[in-house]
């Protein structure tokens, strides 16, 4: 097998399948089946089997390093946002050799005489009769001849097929709304795009029909349960205009279609609307501008993101004023390029004053981190200390985590030689959210750390909700162990059972301390006995296994030994045990 081309990451596998449906379909990976890759107009194809009730087919197009369309035919895979897909996908970007690399059809055909041809073509036909019509009817497609298409005239059925499964109530992005019949469609319209532009346009239209139709007699608008299938579409009729693949007449065709969908946000919010609106003559452009003007203003201030980011591309620069750009920026949701328009931009009075304004207020919570390199590119680093000060000022729970915007204030003020601010917000980190990170910021600036540590660890001791995060830096930090050990004899029974464990293992590797480990783990061992339950009990067996690392195999026995008898009326705890190897003898 040789290996496909298209790269993909596990960023990319993240990105269009979500976390979710990602650890969903870890457990599938190893198993999938008939793994092939094809490459082809749309770009890469990725095909294969997954197993669950029964088999699923799984199909995803790869282009430039994103996965641009995917299907599984499980019932909620009408999208390729299934745990099947994300399988295939995990798959692909792990361990692409695994896929048999198969050529593509215009190379596969391209040898081939006449009489081949036609032996492949029965071959076909034999096989799925339905494609006769399609293998017969005229290279030119004509607007009466274009529903002789099979594919046209089969997605009334389809359509009516689906909405006798369909009711309102639905959450499609759980329970699914198998849309499998059409999403095959349009993938064979986009097989279509390079040698039959018409066809894929005939494909495309009947497909934007039959769903704005459902939409208004059937199907709850509100809820998108064809969104992707409509974006497909949408996103077809722009690629084919675009690309100037089709002439004068049905260009006109698939740019008034656009123009009157029912839904101007299907077109606005396409990843290729910019390439679409290049393409467009001026009393076209001017129109659709208008529209979407009109979308813009009519809309819901939540629904107004894709009409502005799209102006935003049509609208020419120098057109744009000040005012205007700014209320497109703002309405476009996207806060990095509102504030990098007043931070570079904006040539108005008082821009840093709105800049301080807008992210120290709705945008109190965004992160500064893509724009550190840009507030110190425009020598604006005092207002950014400002912007930072003041988010501190108003947080009601402190510092937090140390986060990058953070770890800048803090080099910020020791670049300047401002120790004592340092010092300060180091302190207070490590007070609202221990950590080695703080603690490291801290001892940096420290004049007397052992004062320094006291007067932090008095506050944080008596802090119950710290608890664990105390015993995690005195773990992990630059303390002696004892600091630890003296901890959880106070506190033990309000720190993790993990942590706790982790102390033991450590304080084992010590003679001096080998009896404290051990106390420990008998310890958690009995407190998960005395909780009950099959988990608990095989817990408590793994906790006392680890006596045989600090006591050896007959030590840990002979302990172990003692605490059977004492839960001899306990079965499945003394089960447990012989599971792992601890049981008495006979």
């Amino acid at each position: 097998m040789t290996s496909p081309t298209e790269p993909l990451t596990p960023e990319a596998v993240l990105a269009w399948s979500g976390a979710q449906e990602l650890n969903k379909g870890r457990s599938y990976v190893a198993d999938l089946d008939d793994l092939a890759s094809q490459p082809g107009p749309a770009g890469l194809t990725l095909t294969g089997s997954a197993y669950g009730q029964e088999a699923y087919r799984v199909q995803a197009v790869l282009r430039a390093g994103q996965v641009s369309r995917g299907q599984c035919s499980c019932p909620v895979g009408g999208g390729g946002h299934c745990k099947h897909m994300a399988a295939l996908l995990t798959r692909y970007s792990t361990a692409p050799q695994d896929f048999e690399a198969l050529l593509s059809l215009d190379e596969a055909l391209k040898d081939k005489t006449a009489a081949q041809l036609r032996k492949v073509i029965w071959e076909l036909l034999v096989a799925a009769p339905e494609l006769t019509a399609l293998v017969c009817t005229p290279a030119g497609i004509t607007k009466s001849s274009r529903d002789q298409l099979p594919q046209v005239a089969a997605l009334p059925a389809m359509f009516r097929a689906i909405k006798r499964n369909y009711h309102s109530e639905w959450q499609y992005d759980e329970e699914g709304l198998d849309t499998s019949g059409p999403d095959d469609v349009i993938d064979e319209a986009d097989e279509l795009w390079d040698d039959q532009p018409k066809q894929a346009l005939a494909i495309y239209l009947a497909l934007v029909e039959q769903i704005e139709t459902a939409y208004e007699t059937w199907a709850d608008a509100d809820d998108e349960p064809f969104a992707d299938l409509m974006s497909g579409a949408v996103s077809g009729l722009a690629t084919l205009v675009a690309e100037n693949r089709l002439d004068e007449p049905d260009r006109h065709r698939a740019v008034n279609v656009l123009l009157n969908l029912e839904n101007l946000a299907d077109l606005a919010g396409n990843e290729d609307f910019g390439d679409y609106a290049e393409a467009l003559q001026p009393t076209e452009h001017a129109e659709l501008r208008a529209l979407l003007q009109q979308w813009h203003d009519n809309a819901r201030e939540h629904r107004r993101a894709p009409f502005a980011r799209a102006l935003l591309q049509l609208i020419p620069r120098s057109e744009q004023t000040p005012e205007a750009r700014e209320a497109l920026l703002l309405s476009s949701r996207n806060p990095y390029e509102v504030a990098e328009y007043y931070l570079t931009e904006d040539p108005r009075p008082g821009a840093s004053d709105r800049l301080r304004d807008y992210l120290m207020g709705a945008q109190s919570h965004l992160s500064l981190e893509p724009l550190l390199a840009t507030f110190k590119a425009q020598g604006a680093e005092g207002m950014l200390e400002t912007i930072l000060v003041g988010r501190l000022q108003k947080s009601r729970s402190g510092p937090g985590r140390l986060s990058p915007e953070l770890e800048w204030l803090f080099g910020h003020y020791v670049a300047g030689g401002r120790r004592e601010q340092a010092l300060e917000l180091a302190k207070s980190g490590l007070l609202d959210a221990p950590s080695v990170a703080w603690e490291g910021l801290l001892r940096q600036v420290s004049r007397d750390w052992a004062s320094d540590w006291r007067s932090v660890y008095r506050v944080l001791q008596v802090q119950p909700s710290q608890r664990n995060a105390v015993a995690q830096l005195l773990l992990n930090g630059h303390h002696d162990l004892n600091e630890a050990e003296a901890f959880d004899r106070e506190h033990g029974g309000q720190i993790s059972g993990s942590l706790r464990h982790a102390l033991a293992i450590r304080l084992g590797r010590d003679p001096a301390t080998l009896d404290r480990a051990v106390q420990i783990v008998l310890e958690l061992a009995s407190a998960l006995i005395q909780a009950r339950g099959r988990k608990n009990y095989q817990a408590a067996a793994a906790q006392l296994m680890t006596l045989t690392d600090l006591l050896g195999l007959e030590g840990a026995r002979e302990r172990v030994a003692r605490i059977a008898e004492a839960n001899r009326h306990l079965p499945s705890f003394l089960d447990e045990l012989r599971k792992a190897g601890l049981g008495t003898r006979s």
